[in-house]
């Protein structure tokens, strides 16, 4: 009886922990699931998500409970994907391919039953965001230009938000319990650092990247090519952003000056780590390390 009070009490905890960060910090709500899960076990995850979304039923606007639901089905995703081994690369394109038709599914509910306009809900976003920042004249962004770009900025989010989940979990687990090993099996560093689009992708690169900055009609296709190019750029921003790590392992690099270069990758240097990652193509970055390591030894 002790015991399942106990494991009630840590639910209780995580779910509302989970609540919470779906009203404040939505890239996170699956990370206390997540971590939850590792340390004690499936059963506390689906009771957490369950206390968790009681909670914001009864206490939050059903947004945001949406919100929590899209990250409670990440979490279940990663530590599924993880307990059956799928391996990294399979498990993040089924948590991106769920969370996509979760957000649709959710979004087609919020017009049909409560009557939500997305496209003035994101005019107003856009309008909003535009307002908080002071560009010269000469440099004035197009409303409607940003508008179109939605679709893609959404997937960014969802590929952001698996990717920082699936990073920071394990360190949370390590931090918690002393020990990287938990509950089920836990995605090694190792091939977080091998991690690379398939080469087939780069034809679906270079047409996004020709559709994009050529003139290309219909208009539908042009914003189609635009979108795909965005997220076509994050994805090799990860690429690249696998081979700075794996430089920073190999050079033993400190974790001081490694967050002073993330800092500066994230705010400064995005452009040229993804072009680092589509290089990583031709000129197998991480390999050649192998090889020069092999060719010392």
């Amino acid at each position: 009886m002790k015991a399942q009070l106990k494991n009630f009490g840590y639910a209780a905890l995580i779910g509302t922990l989970a609540a919470f960060f779906a009203t404040k910090l939505l890239f996170i709500v699956a990370l206390p699931l997540i971590v939850g899960r590792k340390i004690l076990g499936r059963q506390i995850l689906y009771l957490s998500i369950l206390i968790g979304a009681s909670i914001l039923w009864v206490t939050a606007p059903v947004y945001f409970l949406m919100v929590f639901l899209v990250g409670a089905s990440l979490a279940v995703v990663l530590t599924e994907g993880e307990s059956a081994q799928l391996g990294y690369a399979t498990t993040v394109l089924v948590a991106v391919i769920v969370l996509s038709g979760l957000v649709f599914l959710m979004g087609s509910m919020a017009v049909q039953f409560w009557k939500f306009s997305p496209v003035a809900y994101f005019q107003e976003q856009i309008a909003l965001a535009l307002s908080q920042v002071k560009l010269p004249p000469e440099m004035a962004l197009d409303k409607e230009a940003l508008l179109k770009q939605v679709p893609s900025l959404i997937m960014m989010v969802i590929i952001f938000s698996v990717w920082l989940n699936s990073i920071l979990a394990p360190r949370m687990v390590k931090l918690i319990t002393g020990h990287q090993k938990a509950q089920g099996q836990n995605f090694l560093s190792s091939e977080l650092l091998r991690w690379k689009l398939p080469d087939s992708f780069v034809w679906l690169a270079l047409g996004a990247t020709a559709g994009h900055f050529l003139e290309v009609s219909p208009e539908w296709l042009k914003w189609t090519c635009t979108n795909v190019f965005n997220i076509v750029v994050m994805l090799y921003f990860f690429q690249g952003l696998a081979v700075v790590v794996s430089h920073f392992e190999s050079r033993k690099i400190g974790g001081f000056w490694r967050g002073l270069i993330y800092i500066l990758i994230f705010t400064q240097l995005f452009l040229g780590v993804a072009i680092l990652g589509f290089l990583d193509l031709w000129f197998g970055f991480r390999d050649r390390k192998n090889q020069d390591k092999s060719a010392v030894a």
